[in-house]
């Protein structure tokens, strides 16, 4: 047996066409990877949002109403509190942050407050109007003053608190029942405890992811039938919380797209690197038994001390161990790429993965988890190696093999990538059993009804009755005419 493994793998490796098509992965790994433009997620600016409304509003005033004044008057204001404070500040700081991306803001309103004021002194002077002004201009320019001293100063704490306090005081008039308000609160709590400054980070992203999700969470709470759909949301909205909590925690970015970390982490994921490696073995595995017909050296292969029957066991095993070392070779290709793209000193980073079984994080290493990734692929490529033994040997065709190994591969992704056709049909499918990644520390399926103990079951089933006619074929098949 050992020499049948050892004769199909130096008839595999000797072929240069797998060279030049490993040649061929690396050179579309790399410029593809290199000149990829990557989307890093950031937290969204609404400055250009609000300015505009501000210019909708007063250019819409009718200034022939006094509403219209005052809506006039009012968009002007909002219009030059944007604009002291870009140019005070510039765009993406820290004071730009509570000023207009917090809704609500306790500074906005002072620093509103003040500007409107002084809009209306400025519009009765030009206009000849008499606009009453009800509010306490020296209150209000104490306050504004004194909020300026602190954004000037760089204090976000101390602006921090006052938000708090603004809030806890706005929660304590709606008789402490609005959730946004809750969330606001500890959201100022999380900075405070982290000493996470205001800003555009991926630390006030996750901040913003944090509180989304639990806003969210508490829907689904309030609900006491859940559909499926519901629970993998609700499932999700759990992971991105627990995940969020974890880089406000610890500091680390572990969402960065543009580290090799990540990069290689997700490796294995549907239709990442691992195409490759399927497209490497259904070229590379398509003749395993049809090239042998086609060039006649089939009968030389049966009249050597070995049965059919190992003969062909020892294909499927050399086939395994191809898979294997091609897996191993476009995984260290994507290493060194990756590596050589963001730094070697972005491995750093460890895998963190959630739980869903303990609701917890797990850290991990990244290799480790590369590995473990692999693990949960493996039925995929092994059916796809049994597929092709299966079609190689009934057809003896080559061609047909290889035509019909990327129909089965890309047009079960297809259905898995949409799983709500025809799903009680899509279930018993091979692909929608064979990555055992769906499972993985307890995630739900995209398909109700499966389990990992189901696709163990189908997979075997589909796996035994490719295997037996393959092996009944080869073992009786008439070669007279190969």
């Amino acid at each position: 047996m050992y020499r049948i493994i050892k004769n199909e793998l130096i008839k595999i490796f000797s072929k240069k066409s797998l060279y030049i098509i490993l040649l061929i992965a690396f050179l579309i790994i790399f410029f593809s990877d290199f000149f990829e433009v990557e989307n890093q997620r950031s937290v969204e600016n609404p400055y250009a949002l609000h300015y505009n409304n501000a210019l909708d509003i007063k250019s819409t005033a009718d200034l022939e109403t006094e509403d219209g004044i005052e809506k006039y008057i009012s968009g002007q204001t909002m219009i030059d509190v944007y604009k002291m404070i870009m140019d005070r500040y510039g765009i993406n700081s820290w004071q730009e942050y509570v000023t207009i991306k917090i809704e609500n803001s306790k500074i906005f309103e002072v620093l509103y407050n003040y500007k409107y004021i002084n809009n209306v002194e400025r519009y009765n002077k030009e206009n000849n109007t008499n606009i009453v002004i009800s509010e306490d201009k020296e209150e209000i320019k104490k306050e504004y003053d004194n909020i300026i001293k602190l954004l000037d100063s760089n204090s976000w704490k101390e602006i921090a608190s006052l938000l708090k306090k603004d809030f806890e005081s706005q929660l304590f008039e709606n008789n402490n029942v609005n959730s946004s308000i809750k969330l606001n609160i500890e959201e100022i709590d999380l900075r405070l405890k982290y000493d996470i400054n205001f800003g555009y980070d991926y630390l006030n992203l996750a901040i913003e992811d944090y509180k989304i999700s639990k806003e969210n969470l508490s829907e689904f709470e309030m609900k006491k039938d859940l559909s499926y759909q519901e629970e993998i949301q609700r499932n999700e909205l759990k992971e991105k919380l627990k995940t969020s909590e974890y880089i406000i925690k610890t500091k680390n970015d572990i969402n960065n797209i543009n580290t090799a970390s990540y990069q290689i982490s997700n490796m294995f994921s549907l239709d990442n690197k691992q195409i490759y490696i399927v497209f490497i073995c259904i070229i590379i595995l398509s003749g395993i038994v049809s090239d042998e017909y086609n060039k006649g050296t089939i009968r030389k292969l049966l009249i050597k001390p070995y049965n059919r029957g190992k003969i062909l066991f020892g294909k499927f095993m050399a086939a395994i161990i191809t898979m294997l070392i091609i897996s191993l070779i476009i995984s260290s290709m994507v290493v060194i790429i990756e590596c050589l793209r963001y730094g070697i000193n972005t491995l750093n980073t460890q895998s963190i993965i959630y739980d869903f079984n303990n609701d917890r994080i797990i850290e991990m290493n990244i290799f480790s988890y590369l590995g473990l990734q692999f693990l949960m692929k493996l039925p995929m490529f092994i059916g796809m190696i049994i597929i092709l033994l299966f079609i190689s040997t009934i057809f003896g065709s080559s061609i047909i093999t290889m035509a019909l190994g990327f129909i089965i591969y890309f047009g079960g992704n297809t259905i898995i990538n949409n799983p709500t056709i025809l799903p009680e049909i899509a279930k018993l499918l091979p692909n929608c059993n064979w990555d055992f990644s769906i499972y993985a520390f307890g995630k739900l399926p995209k398909i109700e009804g499966m389990n990992i103990e189901i696709s163990m079951i189908i997979c075997l089933v589909y796996y035994l009755i490719l295997l037996i006619p393959t092996f009944i074929w080869f073992k009786n098949g008439d070669i007279k005419n190969k």
